[in-house]
């Protein structure tokens, strides 16, 4: 596994949420700004790719938020990725 690419990626996805989590921030003292929930919308769209990039190429990040079953503990486990590309 190329982890420089998995830390890569985690990283990115740690950037875009900090900025959505910001600009939320941001608009909950302005609603009305049309500049904020565009870069809202736009770190969105980003963190939303990325974190979808990560768990196609290494597996969740997190538990669902709703499940019609629990499949969190199905596939491999994290360390029984490792040597596997």
């Amino acid at each position: 596994m190329n982890t420089d690419s998995r830390e890569r990626l985690m990283r990115e996805i740690q950037i875009y949420s900090f900025a959505v989590y910001e600009a939320l921030l941001y608009l909950d003292a302005y609603p009305d700004s049309r500049a904020a929930l565009d870069y809202y919308n736009k770190y969105k769209a980003l963190e939303q790719k990325a974190m979808s990039e990560y768990q196609r190429k290494y597996g969740p990040i997190s538990a669902p938020d709703n499940a019609s079953s629990w499949q969190w503990t199905e596939g491999p486990w994290p360390w029984q990725n490792e040597g596997k590309r």
